[in-house]
C-alpha cells in the first residue's frame, strides 16, 4: 500500500455536489482499502498510512460539510459520518505514536547501558556499579511498558470501531449518500464555487446572475455603490469611480468641482 496515489479529475462543467461526491469517494475508498491490516496489529507501516488516509477523508468531509448539507442529504448521517472518521483518526494516531515512542526509548536505554564501555575498546562494561544510570534505564524501560500497553488497549478500540462500522454497514450506507448527493448535483449543473472561511460553498447560476444585476444597479456586497458598471466608495473624503482628486469626479469627459469633499458630477449634471 505504501506510496499509493489517486489521481481524480475534477468535471469543470459538473456541479460542485456532483464533484464532492466523487472526491469523498476516492478518499473513502482510500481508507477502506487498507481493510485487510485492521486485524493485524503488527502491521506498524499500514496503520499509519491508514491513519494519513483517515485524516485526509475527514478533512474532505468537513471541506464540502455546509454545501453538501445545503442539498436534500441526509445532514445526520453526514454528521455521524465525520465523527466516525474523527474517531478512526485519533485510534490510529494513538497507536502511531506509541510506535514511534518506544523504539525512541528502547534506543536510549542502549546508549546508557553502552555509556559503561571502555572508550570503545572492548564489548566489555568496565568493573564497578555507577557507570550506567540503572534507575534511569529501569525507568525508561517502564515507560515501554505502560506503552506498549495503552498501545494494545487503543488498538483494540480500534478493531471494534472498524468491526462496528462493518457490522451496522455504516460504510453501505455512507456509499448510499454520496450515490444520493450526487443525483443532487445533477439537478445543478451551472454553478461555480464560493471558497471562504465556512468551508466550499455553491452558487448557482441564477444567484449569480442576480449578483451581478444587484451591483449594475447600485447595491455591492460590500456597502459600495455603483455606476455604470464601475464600483465606487461613498462617504466623505471617499473616492468614487474615475475621480482625479478629493471632490472632484469626471465621467464621459465631464469634469465637475464641488465645493465639499464627496460631491461629484455624474453625465455633466451636480448633485
Amino acid at each position: 500500500m505504501s506510496g499509493t496515489r489517486h489521481t481524480l479529475h475534477i468535471r469543470t462543467k459538473r456541479s460542485l455536489l456532483d464533484n464532492a461526491a466523487r472526491i469523498i469517494g476516492l478518499r473513502l475508498d482510500e481508507l477502506l482499502a487498507f481493510q485487510p491490516y485492521v486485524g493485524r496489529e503488527d502491521a506498524v507501516t499500514q496503520l499509519h498510512e491508514m491513519r494519513i488516509a483517515a485524516k485526509k477523508l475527514r478533512y474532505t468531509l468537513e471541506i464540502f460539510e455546509n454545501a453538501i448539507n445545503g442539498c436534500s442529504a441526509d445532514r445526520k448521517l453526514y454528521g455521524q459520518m465525520i465523527e466516525e472518521i474523527k474517531t478512526l483518526q485519533a485510534q490510529l494516531g494513538d497507536i502511531h505514536d506509541a510506535d514511534v515512542l518506544v523504539p525512541g526509548l528502547i534506543q536510549q536505554v542502549l546508549s546508557s547501558l553502552a555509556s559503561g564501555e571502555t572508550n570503545g575498546r572492548s564489548a566489555c562494561l568496565e568493573p564497578g556499579v555507577h557507570h550506567t544510570d540503572i534507575d534511569a534505564c529501569i525507568g525508561l524501560l517502564a515507560v515501554c511498558r505502560e506503552t506498549r500497553s495503552e498501545r494494545d488497549h487503543r488498538y483494540a478500540e480500534f478493531a471494534a470501531t472498524w468491526r462496528r462500522l462493518e457490522d451496522t454497514e455504516e460504510f453501505v450506507r455512507w456509499r448510499e449518500l454520496l450515490e444520493h448527493v450526487a443525483i443532487a448535483g445533477g439537478r445543478r449543473r451551472r454553478s461555480r464555487l464560493s471558497i471562504s472561511s465556512n468551508g466550499i460553498t455553491e452558487e448557482t447560476g441564477d444567484e449569480r446572475h442576480k449578483k451581478i444585476g444587484d451591483e449594475a444597479a447600485g447595491g455591492a456586497p460590500d456597502g459600495r455603490t455603483t455606476r455604470r458598471g464601475k464600483l465606487c466608495r461613498n462617504g466623505s473624503g471617499g473616492r468614487t469611480a474615475g475621480s482625479r482628486g478629493a471632490g472632484s469626479d469626471i465621467r464621459q469627459g465631464h469634469t465637475g468641482t464641488g465645493a465639499d469633499q464627496g460631491e461629484s458630477i455624474d453625465q455633466g449634471g451636480t448633485q
